[in-house]
């Protein structure tokens, strides 16, 4: 069921064709959804695996799990469970090892990786794009497509996919160079590039930064800390035309990167993805002469990384630090309670998010055990959050009827997306009232 506190984005209903109307008829509590999902994703000895989920479904999962108290990571490690994505072996395949596959290509010529689109290419059916058994019955197709076409491909991902496995191949120490899959590189590259791990991230356990060996280093050696970390968190549309590319990444171990030795890479290889082999080890040269200069400067320049300063639990998943055991145990309590228990509870948390969020838990599950002040609380917090949500947090009142209107405009001609776009249209302006 939807919750009344944010708005759907109109060109997700038009995909769909869910209005809330519709989701709030037929739906159940959200923490009765996620405690499903979750109930599926714990059995033991299973792997998560999906298309962009690691960027995109596995956040999901995780905040939706975080908002509704429950524990956001165990159902991906414990009990011998794992995660996977198979946007990157894709890539990957394309890259070093394309036979076998379909590839669909852009009006540019380069590859396309769409889900979608490599369905349509290899003749795999693929029922409504975005349903989401369709898409998880297409996503099991092409996996077993890659499987047959590239089985060692295929296996050394599959053995490759958690951090323990890929930490001794991003050596620091020795400098050893490797191949990088990931949508940052450009699809014009096939999204792949030669890369040196240079250090450890300062903040993060699970982070290797990493250097584009395409690109010259010396701005990295020259520059000063301040200087690069200017330009590697200065939005690129705000930076000027003639900054010098620092062609720094961090790998993040923990969300399956798809990392492979150098000794995979053909001459064919390099001489299709512009990889010049001769430039990339002079290019290392340079960054092995300076190790201990760059990797000091990089340790000032990631710790310096602007933080995620917001003070609303909701989006504090991730800034506010792990939960204590204590406060776990009392969550799990809280799961068998009845929603008039939950209401009289008065237990006493030690992380200061947790007051809150059992509040906003129960009004967004449980809104008819508010009494009058918490049902007022309530329309406070919600109609402030629907009138002007923090940067990139959802959609304000404003900007929903602005998307609306443009939605509507291009919509004319179909019945079907204008009825869906008139009950959007009616569901937020109650929204934005107070009953």
């Amino acid at each position: 069921k939807q919750s009344n506190d944010y708005l759907p984005h109109p060109e997700a209903c038009l995909v769909t064709g869910i209005t809330p109307q519709i989701a709030n008829q037929k739906g159940i509590r959200e923490v009765e959804f996620i405690r499903a999902i979750q109930a599926v994703l714990k059995v033991p000895g299973t792997c998560i695996a999906g298309y962009n989920n690691i960027r995109y479904d596995d956040e999901i999962t995780r905040h939706s799990l975080y908002r509704n108290l429950l524990d956001p990571y165990e159902h991906e490690w414990r009990h011998h469970n794992s995660r996977w994505d198979l946007l990157d072996v894709l890539r990957l395949m394309h890259a070093l090892r394309p036979e076998g596959i379909v590839w669909p290509k852009d009006e540019n010529g380069f590859p396309v990786f769409r889900l979608d689109k490599l369905t349509q290419a290899n003749g795999i059916e693929h029922g409504h794009a975005h349903d989401a058994l369709a898409d998880v019955e297409a996503t099991i197709a092409l996996a077993r497509l890659v499987r047959h076409a590239q089985p060692k491909l295929f296996s050394y991902c599959v053995q490759h996919r958690t951090k323990t496995s890929l930490f001794p191949l991003l050596n620091v120490t020795d400098m050893v160079p490797v191949l990088h899959v990931s949508g940052r590189y450009p699809a014009s590259r096939s999204c792949i590039a030669l890369v040196v791990p240079l250090a450890a991230h300062p903040a993060n356990k699970n982070g290797i930064i990493v250097y584009d060996l395409s690109f010259d280093p010396e701005p990295l050696i020259e520059l000063d800390a301040s200087t690069i970390a200017e330009y590697l968190f200065t939005p690129r549309a705000e930076q000027a035309s003639t900054a010098v590319p620092i062609a720094l990444k961090t790998v993040h171990a923990n969300k399956c990167p798809v990392v492979v030795p150098t000794s995979v890479l053909r001459r064919e290889d390099a001489e299709r993805l512009q990889i010049d082999n001769a430039l990339c080890d002079k290019h290392l040269a340079l960054l092995r002469a300076q190790q201990l200069l760059i990797q000091k400067k990089l340790v000032t320049v990631f710790s310096e990384m602007p933080q995620d300063l917001t003070k609303d639990p909701d989006f504090m998943l991730y800034s506010g630090g792990f939960l204590t055991d204590a406060d776990k145990t009392l969550l799990h309590q809280l799961h068998t309670l009845s929603a008039d228990e939950l209401a009289k509870n008065t237990s006493v948390f030690e992380d200061q998010r947790l007051d809150e969020m059992l509040f906003r838990f129960r009004a967004r599950n449980y809104p008819e055990s508010l009494i009058d002040a918490e049902r007022t609380r309530w329309d406070t917090f919600r109609l402030q959050r629907l009138q002007s949500p923090e940067a990139g947090r959802g959609l304000s009142l404003d900007h929903f009827h602005v998307i609306l209107q443009d939605k509507k405009t291009q919509c004319a001609d179909s019945p079907h997306e204008l009825e869906i776009l008139d009950d959007l249209e009616a569901y937020a302006n109650n929204l934005a009232t107070v009953h």
